[in-house]
């Protein structure tokens, strides 16, 4: 069995003040990225609105090669990632995390621990919103 693990959440944005805030995270995210989310190393953040992935490793901006949406994707140093997707009541987050072959038994562990690492990952997210 595989240990991926996928989680989709979806935060509404009716209020003006939230979707500020939104906007400023994911502004964030494109011009000064941390580089780490929730203690865990960001490798790249690929923006799908105009078609650029930024190697933070290397500092390289490359083409990317995913379809265009106004989405963006953060690879993580764990080889997880997750893509922010806006949309006009909503902001979309799917959390996905490629793990090696394991023991049927040990998945509910993992699943898990893939769940506290999300938990941790929106409040990262959610700081950023909140640092000047």
């Amino acid at each position: 069995m595989d240990s991926s693990g996928k989680k989709n959440l979806a935060v509404s944005i009716e209020d003006p003040s939230q979707k500020l805030f939104f906007k400023k995270v994911i502004a964030r995210l494109k011009k000064k990225p941390p580089m780490t989310l929730g203690m865990t190393e960001i490798t790249s953040i690929e923006d799908l609105s105009n078609g650029t992935l930024k190697n933070l490793l290397s500092g390289r901006i490359i083409p990317s090669h995913s379809p265009t949406a106004n989405a963006l994707q953060v690879q993580l140093g764990n080889n997880s990632r997750f893509l922010i997707f806006p949309t006009e009541q909503k902001i979309n987050f799917f959390f996905t995390s490629h793990g090696k072959l394991i023991k049927k038994d040990d998945f509910t562990t993992l699943s898990q621990q893939f769940d506290q690492r999300v938990v941790k990952l929106l409040s990262e997210i959610n700081r950023l919103g909140l640092e000047n």
